[in-house]
């Protein structure tokens, strides 16, 4: 298992009870302290770090990443620097694919068997790679949450994933 920014080939994934899928809202949260949910976010990355916990993310929020740090370079003219993601996201994460083996596994395989994840794809997307892995998802989108606590995935905001770790 990784502990730092790697990607993986999804198959030979290995989880553990302490690791967690973030949506990007939160690693958003986390990086950009004129949001919200700053503060707790940074109390949540603390605590996985501590934790050890793997924060699993799907290669898809690179992007989702990426746009948001250039619309605050365009907003308050701040770029956030490439060397802060890691300083600022102190727990370990692990990049998965996403790939046809990906889609056939954690999208085609749930379908088959009746599992329909009904969200626009980029949020399936963090939905199906918890699902997969039994992992708790936390995110602050209220219908991603509503939709994966439908398909069996425990989903949490920031701070009720910290108040149930209390």
């Amino acid at each position: 298992m990784s502990n730092g920014n790697e990607t993986s080939q999804n198959k030979q994934t290995v989880t553990r009870p302490i690791d967690v899928v973030l949506d990007t809202s939160v690693l958003m949260n986390c990086l950009f302290s004129d949001r919200p949910q700053h503060t707790e976010a940074v109390q949540l990355a603390k605590y996985l770090g501590m934790l050890g916990s793997i924060a699993f993310v799907p290669a898809h929020a690179y992007f989702e990443l990426v746009s948001a740090a250039a619309c605050h370079k365009r907003v308050d003219g701040k770029p956030l620097t490439l060397g802060s993601f890691k300083k600022m996201l102190p727990f370990g994460w692990f990049v998965v694919a996403i790939d046809l083996a990906f889609v056939n596994e954690y999208l085609i395989t749930p379908a088959a068997a009746g599992i329909l994840i009904d969200l626009k794809g980029g949020d399936m997307i963090f939905v199906a790679l918890a699902l997969r892995h039994q992992l708790t998802l936390i995110t602050e989108d209220v219908k991603m949450m509503r939709v994966a606590r439908q398909v069996g995935v425990p989903a949490m905001r920031i701070t009720e994933y910290l108040a149930d770790k209390a």
